[in-house]
């Protein structure tokens, strides 16, 4: 064209195999491929090249690059999909899973009766503030599990609005452990162990621990696939017992306090006791009387 000024044109690819190399993005480029959508992908075309100065650049690119943030990174999972149709595929069911996990977050961190509202640091709606210190990207780290997100997990038998069930039973969860625990849950940034990522980490795999293992199973199964409120309260009990089982440890522990440090020592106990719990507490609802 001669109007341009050379920035802008059409490359011409010599037809024979080996004329390209990928040095670097080999899964963007294959999984775009497979992905079934027309996507534009953006690169770097470098001429004349010799091996060992490729081998530099691929060795350069991934040592030196700056990470995308992981709270931004679940932040756009919750907006890069939308529900039109059950999954026919292993992606499609990945792709699904991280856009419901983030938005079943956002909705922990909007809705007024969520123990987690204003909490949560999420690039599109808040701030890290004293009382706002959650990490997203944790968050949904610890729920991106495959079989918590099976029919009968934290979703119904479709995906659709998935996220209103999931965030139902975390806030039914979640508030049993701050009903117990008020003045520990309210504390702020760094007081608060019970709100730290050694802690969550532990009342998060506790409650995946549960929804996988005892909630799907006889004879919880009927009250958890139930009306939400159901569900909710069989959540909320589940807390008030995660919460026991903090408090027990502190007292085995002999300390007055139970910091971070402490919970990332014994952690290991933690997850015992806890394990305990949920056998106690499938066992508390054996009885004819409602748990």
């Amino acid at each position: 064209d001669p109007f341009d000024k050379g920035d802008v044109g059409k490359l011409t690819i010599p037809d024979r195999i080996g004329s390209i190399w990928l040095i670097d993005g080999q899964h963007r480029v294959y999984g775009s491929m497979n992905s079934g959508s027309n996507r534009k992908l953006n690169f770097c075309l470098l001429v004349d090249t010799e091996d060992v100065q490729q081998a530099r650049l691929f060795t350069t690119i991934n040592e030196k690059q700056t990470k995308i943030p992981l709270d931004l990174i679940w932040d756009l999972h919750g907006s890069l999909s939308t529900y039109t149709d059950e999954p026919t595929n292993s992606s499609e069911k990945e792709e699904l899973r991280k856009y419901f996990i983030s938005k079943t977050w956002k909705k922990m961190n909007r809705d007024a009766d969520s123990p987690f509202k204003g909490r949560i640091v999420i690039p599109s709606q808040t701030k890290k503030t004293t009382t706002c210190h959650i990490k997203f990207g944790f968050l949904c780290k610890y729920l991106d599990q495959s079989s918590l997100w099976e029919s009968g997990g934290l979703r119904a038998k479709k995906w659709k609005n998935a996220h209103l069930r999931a965030s139902n039973n975390l806030k039914g969860y979640f508030s049993g452990i701050r009903d117990s625990m008020t003045d520990e849950w309210e504390k702020p940034d760094r007081q608060n162990w019970l709100l730290s990522q050694y802690s969550m980490m532990v009342q998060i795999m506790v409650f995946r621990r549960a929804v996988t293992t005892v909630f799907n199973a006889i004879p919880l199964k009927d009250k958890w696939s139930g009306p939400k409120q159901d569900a909710r309260e069989l959540s909320y009990e589940l807390g008030k017992r995660t919460a026991e089982a903090i408090v027990e440890l502190g007292n085995y522990l002999s300390s007055d306090k139970l910091d971070s440090r402490t919970l990332k020592s014994f952690n290991g106990i933690f997850i015992f006791q806890v394990g305990i719990e949920l056998f106690s507490f499938q066992d508390h609802c054996n009885h004819p009387y409602p748990c």
